[in-house]
């Protein structure tokens, strides 16, 4: 183990620091998936109701505001005006802090990224859907958007037609 700078003065290896640095990552995101309160650390359940507040920071280029995710406990008289939704994604209760507006409400983030993703999917596949394949006329759904052929069989068809006119 090597020691280096700064840290040979505090006693601390490098191992130890990726060890730290590993934790905290590993806290980082699992408030931000909504499996720990972001106030408290407390363990939130699957089925428990999470709470939404917005909470703002001073930064070098002026105020900021990001979502943070509590447990019950912890939001207690914050959100006594709120609202409560389901998430649209997993159907787990969220309570939004009032003012907290948006088309969609989520749990969390691995929520929200799910559903754009599948909802993002479907609009793909019903782009892709209605395409006639050239060599024996059939209407088929491509499982990609620059397929031409319905088959592996009408592609092997097409081919010996286009080498039998060349």
């Amino acid at each position: 183990m090597s020691v280096t700078g700064r840290d040979f003065t505090d006693g601390v290896t490098i191992d130890k620091r990726n060890a730290r640095a590993a934790l905290y990552s590993a806290r980082f995101h699992a408030v931000r998936r909504g499996e720990l309160c972001e106030e408290c650390g407390r363990k939130i359940e699957p089925q428990e109701t999470v709470y939404h507040v917005k909470r703002g920071a001073h930064r070098r280029l002026g105020y900021s505001r990001r979502l943070t995710i509590l447990c019950g406990d912890c939001a207690g008289d914050k959100l006594r005006d709120g609202w409560a939704r389901p998430c649209e994604y997993c159907g787990r209760g969220v309570v939004r802090a009032r003012g907290l507006t948006g088309r969609h409400v989520f749990c969390c983030r691995r929520c929200a990224w799910s559903y754009y993703n599948e909802r993002a999917k479907r609009r793909r596949a019903k782009a892709r859907e209605g395409k006639v394949c050239p060599v024996c006329g059939a209407t088929f759904t491509p499982a990609r958007k620059d397929a031409v052929y319905c088959s592996n069989a009408c592609r092997q068809r097409g081919y010996r037609a286009r080498k039998a006119t060349a």
